[in-house]
């Protein structure tokens, strides 16, 4: 079609099909109410404005015109706010009701940095046709092949629109008006940059306000509280609680007169959420897991939360409801949960504190007085939990605007109800502390006693302020005194660090000036009151013997003298120490000493730090008095049984170690003691082999986790001294045994030693087949497993892609367990090896390609990505050859695989190849374009529209390529890129500037930022 056949003939058609595609879009939009549309325009293009377009494109004289100017025919969709628009262009209704032609389709907003900085018509142009059910229609079958353009737009962007249209007819006179039609130009974009867009944001403001008042006000009026205890589940209970908590509780204008109503029914909820099974949440797509009580719970103690501080009557009455909930609580979780409000309820908050000083924290302290002692012991961890906040010496707080949050601390300001506070605080404490059935729950309280000595971290803390915690230092140093002769060895080891740190940071140099004399008082009879603790407990012979055998928070009389032991001092005292003891032990006080031996060995400890001390004791006791520890060895008990290696090895070389053999062989024969006689082999000077093999065939036998492992171990970390031939099949017979449990925790044990020695070049084909099939279990390659598999992987690198393959294969076994990894997200020790197997790899990546296509580019495709973190000439050479051999039929399996690279510029030529080699309907395509798009994460309000920005300029290369399907290709995708770019800078700015209105702007305040 010419212009000329336009004029003449065609301009009623597109008018008619300007308004058939008005009169969809109408009946599409007002079918949902959610829909705010203002109206809707349409019109067929003047002739008089067409012919001036085809001469602006040099296109006059054009036999197809219908293909040079997309809006012949269009539309202009109006809505009242921005909201409105995105809610219409996430919708359905274009894609249901048309054909999209996205290579004419433009998003229309200025983007910094581009063409279209200055200007400031703004709206989604998308071009359509009518769909393939519609065009079959008779009365749409002339409209098959036409296009229209359809804007959309808020009511100030098209009022702009239209002005502007208006204002761009007129066109600058040589001689006349420049100047004033400048200066109208600049006025027009003034005002749509500082009033229409900004009036925009407003609107949409207003109506997310009124929204949230609309739907809290519909709740409001329901009395949706009221309703609570009808809930028939937890879904509905959780569901209904959310939706008071967003659109109610924010605006409630008495929230004090409301609270007491507000907490019953919280109360109510809970009660019953308790007693209701989780159901799960029906959808059409399946179920998904249902709330549960302790989600109820949660969102309840929000509320009570959010409510805290609206009066002191609202506090207390949350601090009672709080308990209440917590001696009802029926998991740790819950428990957790509402620890947590207690915790908020009770911290020294810096708005309460400006208005009310610690009047939050008088009333939690009265309270928990009030309590009589079995009331007290059932709400241990509540009263704990505030104890612990009230004497803390900072509030905190915080304020936030759209883009900072400022996180308050200061220190709590001095006063005689604070003083009168804090030591009622210790009296409970104190109280706790004498109560407390175990260590572990002294250790509590005993952290929170510590709290009462803690200065600001910020410093600067006033005299008074000072003065009163000194105070209570001295009298937590004195309680501990009072009570040491009480207390475990472990505590008081813990409790002599503490103070010793205490001491060394309430001292002062000789040279510090003067403080003022009540101040040095208090410090004085602090330190005397350390010193006071330290000489009581260290007047405990018991107490010295343990902390010098035992553990590493141990504190020894040089510390108290000057800075800190370095390590090698330490050890140098503590050595002396140790030949002392050992000299002590003889036979008189033998029993006594065993004594020792097994209560310093029945401290419960994880770390590998807390028995070196005691293991050298031991061992230099059987060496140097082996009979004594002979006449021990059967009256060990079970903890001190742990230390039999220890003791064996120290006699090994002595008289004694002839009688001690014979009492091994007799525990083998009684399947005693098989992982300490197993973990002696690790230490010992010569592995007695024929006793190794036999100790692991039992604890094989027995099921003894424990010793195999110990063997597993010996194998990785002994293999200088085991002869190669009996240590392949010594490590094969304890590894066979794991993988028979599906049980993978050996590496954790062997990794250290695994690649230092000469075992993982001892082992046959079938052994190292054997290693590697039981690791295929494990849930992730972590550390600990590459760090077996590096040695392997240096000899038999296919054998590592395979064991790769057989994880893949498990991650699709049904029965998997969950959080199955199959291939790590990166390599460290392993890469070197594997960077070799390029070709095999590929191969490997091609037979996993054609089993499991659909989730490749997730599974084998990411192990290539891992091993390959960049393309490498040779790879893809060999990936290019596959295309020039394959073509198409590669083209697939070439693209899932360079899915991990994220498009980088690296795989370009690669992708063009591709491009050229498929035909333009083939869904390879798509995968192209995700691929060229995607990134990594992005940061900062604009961060995405400044990654598509980074993408389309790696894709400039593309528009110069000479082969015409890829030119082709590239300026559709480039026309994409725009077009998201646009509407991405679009949104970015909607989510800043709803951000401002909601949290303020700083920038609007002096010195802002």
């Amino acid at each position: 079609m010419n212009f000329d056949e336009y004029e003449r003939n065609k301009r009623p058609d597109y008018k008619a099909f300007a308004e058939t595609i008005a009169t969809i879009l109408d009946a599409a939009i007002k079918a949902d109410p959610a829909n705010r549309l203002q109206q809707i325009q349409r019109r067929e293009k003047n002739p008089i404005s067409l012919k001036a377009k085809l001469a602006k494109f040099g296109v006059s004289e054009s036999d197809k015109i219908e293909d040079e100017v997309k809006d012949l025919a269009a539309c202009r969709v109006i809505f009242y706010t921005n909201a409105d628009v995105k809610r219409f262009l996430s919708s359905d209704i274009l894609r249901s009701n048309f054909t999209i032609d996205w290579d004419r389709t433009k998003v229309h907003h200025p983007v910094p940095g581009t063409e279209s900085e200055g200007r400031f018509f703004v709206s989604d142009n998308i071009v359509v046709q009518l769909n393939e059910q519609r065009a079959a229609a008779p009365e749409y079958a002339k409209f098959r092949a036409m296009r229209c353009e359809i804007q959309v737009q808020t009511t100030l962007n098209h009022a702009w629109s239209e002005m502007e249209h208006d204002v761009y007819k007129i066109k600058p006179v040589a001689g006349f008006g420049k100047d004033l039609l400048e200066g109208i130009h600049t006025r027009f974009n003034k005002v749509m940059r500082e009033m229409l867009i900004p009036a925009g944001y407003e609107f949409q403001k207003i109506v997310d306000d009124y929204n949230r008042l609309a739907s809290g006000r519909e709740l409001f009026d329901k009395g949706a509280l009221k309703v609570l205890a009808d809930c028939k589940d937890n879904n509905e209970r959780h569901e209904l609680l959310e939706r008071f908590k967003s659109y109610v509780l924010p605006h409630l204008d008495d929230a004090a007169g409301a609270h007491a109503e507000i907490r019953g029914a919280l109360v109510v909820a809970v009660q019953a959420a308790r007693r209701t099974k989780t159901s799960p949440i029906s959808t059409p797509w399946g179920d998904l897991p249902g709330k549960s009580a302790e989600d109820v719970v949660e969102l309840a103690t929000n509320i009570l939360d959010h409510l805290r501080y609206v009066s002191l009557d609202a506090a207390e009455a949350t601090f009672d409801t709080l308990s209440e909930l917590y001696l009802g609580a029926a998991t740790d979780k819950e428990a957790e949960q509402i620890l947590k409000n207690v915790k908020s309820l009770a911290s020294h908050n810096f708005e309460v504190w400006k208005s009310g000083a610690p009047v939050i924290q008088d009333m939690l302290v009265r309270r928990i007085k009030g309590w009589d002692g079995a009331t007290l012991e059932a709400l241990r961890p509540v009263a704990l939990t505030v104890l612990h906040q009230v004497l803390r010496p900072e509030s905190t707080g915080t304020s936030a605007t759209y883009k900072t949050v400022t996180m308050i601390t200061a220190n709590v300001v001095p006063s005689d109800a604070l003083t009168r506070i804090r030591a009622a605080s210790i009296d409970l404490l104190e109280q706790l502390f004498r109560t407390a059935l175990d260590d572990v729950e002294r250790r509590k309280v005993k952290q929170a006693l510590l709290d009462a000595t803690r200065f600001p971290q910020r410093g600067g803390a006033e005299s008074a302020l000072r003065l009163t915690i000194l105070e209570n230092s001295s009298r937590v140093a004195r309680f501990f005194t009072s009570v040491a002769t009480t207390l475990s060895h472990e505590l008081l080891q813990t409790l002599e660090e503490s103070f010793l740190w205490l001491y060394r940071h309430t001292r002062r140099p000789a040279d510090a000036p003067a403080e003022d004399p009540p101040i040095a008082v208090a410090r004085s009879a602090f330190i005397d009151a350390i010193l006071a603790f330290r000489d009581r407990i260290n007047a405990n012979s018991d107490f010295v013997v343990y902390k010098t055998l035992v553990g590493f928070e141990s504190v020894f009389p040089p510390e108290w003298e000057g800075d800190s032991m370095d390590f090698q001092a330490e050890e140098a005292y503590r050595n002396a120490r140790i030949s002392e003891l050992v000299a002590d032990v003889n036979a008189a006080n033998a029993d006594a000493w065993l004594k020792t031996m097994q209560r310093c060995a029945s401290t419960k400890s994880n770390d590998l730090a807390t028995f070196p001390s005691f293991g050298r004791f031991i061992e230099e006791l059987a060496r140097t008095k082996p009979e004594i520890v002979e006449s021990y060895l059967d009256r060990l008990g079970e903890d001190l049984a742990a230390f039999l290696p220890t003791m064996l090895r120290g006699m090994e070389g002595t008289p004694r170690w002839s009688a001690a053999k014979q009492r091994v062989d007799q525990w083998l024969t009684q399947r005693r003691y098989l992982s300490q006689i197993l973990w002696y082999q690790r230490f010992t000077d010569k592995i007695d082999v024929a006793l190794f093999k036999r100790a692991l065939g039992l604890a094989i036998e027995d099921g003894n986790d424990r010793a195999v492992m110990n063997a597993a171990e010996i194998c990785a970390a002994r293999s200088d001294v085991i002869p190669r031939e009996e240590n392949g099949s010594i490590f094969a017979s304890a590894i066979g045994y794991f993988k028979a449990k599906n049980d993978t925790d050996w590496a954790n044990a062997i990794w250290a030693n695994f690649g230092s020695g000469s075992l993982p070049v001892s082992l046959t084909e079938e052994q190292i087949d054997l290693v590697l099939s039981a690791l295929v279990p494990r849930r992730s390659i972590d550390t600990s497993a590459e760090w077996v598999l590096a040695p392997v992987a240096k000899h038999h690198p296919k054998k590592i892609i395979d064991f790769f393959g057989e994880r893949l294969k498990q991650r699709d076994d049904e029965d998997v367990v969950d959080h199955y990894e199959a291939v790590p997200f990166s390599f460290t020790t392993l890469l070197p090896h594997l960077a070799a197997t390029g070709e095999y790899l590929l191969e490997r990546c091609r037979a996993w390609h054609r089993e499991r296509p659909e989730l490749f580019e997730y599974r084998g495709g990411r192990l290539l990505s891992v091993v390959f973190p960049e393309l490498t000439p040779e790879l893809e050479s060999h990936l290019k050859t596959m295309l020039a051999t394959d073509g198409a039929g590669a083209a697939r399996f070439v693209v899932d695989l360079l899915a991990g690279y994220r498009g980088s510029p690296a795989t370009h030529e690669l992708y063009k190849l591709i491009v050229d080699a498929v035909s333009n309907e083939d869904q390879v395509l798509g995968s192209v374009e995700v691929a060229l798009i995607s990134m990594g994460v992005v940061s900062g309000e604009f961060g995405m529209v400044e990654a598509y920005q980074r993408k389309k300029n790696e894709f400039q290369p593309w528009l110069t390529d000479s082969r015409p399907r890829v030119k082709a290709y590239a300026e559709a995708h480039d026309r994409m890129l725009d077009r998201m770019i646009a509407a991405e800078q679009r949104r970015s700015e909607e989510d800043l500037e709803a951000r401002k209105r909601e949290y303020g702007d700083d920038t609007e305040k002096p010195g802002g930022q």
